[in-house]
């Protein structure tokens, strides 16, 4: 589940469904990809959630479907 860590702002962790349903609830918004260390978060790239109307090609494989890092 998403964590709200500021104003419209949400912390996906251990989350991939519910990163790919954010992104296609919200196709007019960004995804700051992160690198977390034990006593940071260092924003890293920022992505279109969607783009021609699919998931950001960098969160999909060579197939189309939703790369899930967490199994």
């Amino acid at each position: 589940m998403a964590k709200e860590i500021a104003p419209g702002i949400f912390l996906f962790c251990e989350d991939d469904q519910g990163f790919v349903e954010w992104c296609h609830a919200n196709p007019d918004g960004f995804v700051w990809n992160c690198l977390r260390n034990a006593t940071e978060i260092l924003p890293f790239t920022l992505h279109a959630a969607i783009r021609n109307g699919d998931l950001c090609q960098h969160f999909r494989n060579r197939n189309g479907l939703p790369v899930m890092w967490i199994t």
